[in-house]
């Protein structure tokens, strides 16, 4: 039964986003303008306030950010914020890995351990779509190992949006991605 929902969920998803792509609008967007609303959305993320941080949350998942999209996966997949959505949930997560996260990796490759070659295929045509908008090189963003916290020896990929000399950060914006009143409710 579950299986034959991800099918009809996959192929739904397919014919809706192979639609062809606009062409993304380059914004700067200032440093503080950029950070101050993830940071706000990633505590109430912490503190379980999952309706106020999705909405947030996804639109930074389009702006490419690695640890968003990680979260707007997993808050599809528990309907934390946001309606259920299994093929949704799987997608971010995989866009996610695009960071070299160990246990982001373990917990994907746990969620789609059963699922067959055919849903494979369906699922890998939808992540690619989504790479290629959402994805590290389109949404101008540079991965690097660097220490998990100061002083210490040990290194973790991390990925980051690239900078201009005053600190300044460039989106990659999509018509079809803008925010929207009740974006909680927005569906792909």
């Amino acid at each position: 039964m579950k299986r034959s929902i991800l099918m009809m969920g996959l192929t739904a998803l397919i014919f809706s986003s192979t639609s062809a792509f606009a062409a993304g609008k380059t914004v700067l967007v200032k440093n503080l303008a950029y950070e101050s609303p993830l940071t706000i959305a990633l505590r109430q993320a912490q503190q379980n306030r999952h309706a106020d941080a999705f909405p947030v949350l996804l639109q930074y998942a389009r702006y490419g950010e690695k640890v968003a999209q990680n979260i707007v996966g997993s808050y599809y997949l528990a309907g934390a914020g946001t309606e259920p959505d299994m093929v949704q949930g799987l997608v971010w997560m995989a866009v996610s890995l695009e960071q070299r996260e160990p246990t982001w990796q373990k917990n994907y490759d746990g969620l789609t351990a059963k699922l067959t070659a055919e849903q494979r295929e369906q699922l890998q045509k939808i992540i690619d779509q989504h790479i290629a908008k959402y994805g590290v090189k389109a949404q101008l963003m540079s991965c690097n190992r660097e220490a998990k916290q100061i002083g210490s020896n040990q290194k973790a990929e991390f990925c980051k949006k690239v900078r201009d000399r005053d600190r300044d950060v460039q989106v990659v914006v999509y018509e079809e991605d803008a925010p929207i009143p009740g974006a909680e409710k927005y569906r792909f």
